[in-house]
């Protein structure tokens, strides 16, 4: 918080006040963006690996891609390497031409199929809903009251 005294931030003097601090405060972030750019470059240009470790090594992807075309599930994937099976999906997605065997496929349920009737009614009801932008808008012209309705309403669905 800037201490400025008893400085009238209403009149001329206050207004420049305030816009020249301004503008150093955005020049300040400018160059902390540049040096920032400017570090990522250097970092890149020395061969540093950016960003948060890999959860299964190069080498452990293969295997898992070998054991999963062995006809090992994911979750079994996922107890043997010590991930979620989430990261196991991930790993089998990104090599996403690596088709499966056939019988292993046809195993599989297909993932276009219709949700289950429980969560197929939810996912309905959000299709429908407006964009958040759009309920702003309409939710500034009610009263406190019509929101607090409104609101009420969306909880208990």
């Amino acid at each position: 918080m800037l201490q400025l005294g008893r400085v009238d931030l209403t009149s001329p003097a206050g207004k420049l006040l305030v816009q020249m601090l301004a503008a150093v405060a955005e020049m300040e972030k400018d160059l902390l963006v540049e040096r920032t750019a400017a570090g990522l470059e250097r970092a890149k240009a020395e061969g540093k690996v950016l960003g948060r470790p890999a959860r299964i090594a190069p080498k452990d992807r293969q295997q898992v891609i070998e054991l999963r075309h062995g006809g090992m599930s994911i979750s079994a994937l996922s107890r043997h390497f010590g991930v979620s099976r989430q990261t196991i999906s991930r790993v089998l997605d990104a090599v996403e031409g690596s088709s499966l065997p056939q019988e292993a496929a046809a195993a599989q349920p297909m993932a276009d199929a219709a949700p289950k009737a429980r969560h197929g009614a939810r996912k309905a009801a959000k299709a429908v809903r407006k964009p958040a932008a759009a309920r702003a808008t309409d939710e500034s012209d009610a009263t406190p009251t019509t929101r607090l309705v409104e609101r009420s309403r969306i909880c208990s669905r």
